[in-house]
């Protein structure tokens, strides 16, 4: 079985983790091999070859292990590669809300709720329900992945895992955060200060810091931002003013301070820094790498050109 010149290069790319129209895939394909190219001088590649009964699509299970494993080795040498700048933005970041933010959190709670038209308290509820992390992220990304899995885009599905496991590393730290603080939630009608593990594990009231949501839909859109190129600056863009938006919602809803929001937005960018720059370095690695593959390529049919 054989393909045009143009399909050639699309199998090579999905095989070989290249295919990414930001990459320069798409345009430099037709260059490569030409339209005069037979069939008969172009193979096709499968990700798993025929003769083992595989499908061309290749083995999702091990597709995601090894795109989580990966992306997850390449997060932990990020965190510990930088591990004192993070902590250092924590701890500015913490004196600056502490003693600039923090004694005026219910004030500005008042404030955001004090805009009480028609329709925004509905609105507000449907933007928490929907930034939830299994209606959110984990629709977000089993979306992505299956197109890019059925469209055999394998940089696609890097991506996908990326910007989850951004917002998965995000969402268990801030977890850690709620139950090492316990601290109440507008509404709970209690003394705002931080209560501890035994506060906390008596209920939902006492899980105020940091923002679950929050620090979830940043990771995803901080991961976009930082590695998926100028499309993902787009799509990054989006998710940001989303994830901005389900801030204002859990504030409007009285379900966190806005101290609560800033260490989730800390978290969520920390995280997808982590996951979205390696994968922005594998990113234009790739690209580099076909772009000289269509190099080689090129100056290959022009010297056979030339002995004819």
């Amino acid at each position: 079985m054989y393909r045009t010149g143009y399909e050639f290069v699309m199998a090579d790319c999905f095989t070989h983790l290249y295919f990414d129209p930001l990459s320069g895939c798409v345009p430099f394909a037709p260059r490569v091999m030409g339209n005069n190219t037979t069939k008969s001088q172009i193979p096709v590649f499968k990700s798993v070859p025929a003769e083992t009964g595989g499908s061309p699509l290749g083995d999702p299970v091990m597709h995601l292990k090894k795109d989580f494993r990966r992306t997850f080795h390449s997060a932990r040498r990020f965190l510990l590669k930088h591990r004192w700048p993070i902590l250092g933005s924590g701890g500015f970041l913490g004196i600056l809300t502490f003693f600039f933010l923090n004694p005026h959190d219910l004030a500005l709670v008042d404030i955001v709720q004090s805009v009480d038209e028609g329709g925004l308290d509905r609105t507000a509820g449907q933007l928490g329900r929907w930034g939830d992390f299994s209606r959110y992220n984990l629709i977000l990304f089993s979306t992505v992945w299956l197109l890019a899995f059925f469209s055999r885009a394998r940089l696609y599905q890097r991506l996908a895992v990326t910007f989850f496991l951004a917002s998965v590393l995000a969402g268990v730290t801030c977890n850690i955060g709620k139950y090492a603080t316990g601290r109440p939630r507008p509404h709970a009608e209690v003394p705002d200060r931080f209560y501890g593990v035994t506060a906390a594990v008596r209920g939902w009231d006492f899980h105020s810091f940091p923002s679950g949501h929050t620090s979830t839909a940043f990771g995803s859109a901080t991961a976009l931002l930082a590695g998926a190129g100028p499309v993902g600056l787009i799509g990054g863009g989006v998710a940001t003013l989303f994830s901005g938006s389900i801030s204002w919602a859990r504030i409007y809803k009285d379900r966190h301070y806005p101290t609560d929001i800033v260490a989730g937005v800390w978290l969520g960018a920390v995280f997808g820094l982590a996951t979205g720059m390696p994968y922005g370095r594998l990113r234009r690695r790739l690209r580099r790498r076909l772009a000289s593959r269509a190099a080689n390529i090129s100056r290959q049919r022009g010297d056979a050109g030339g002995t004819l």
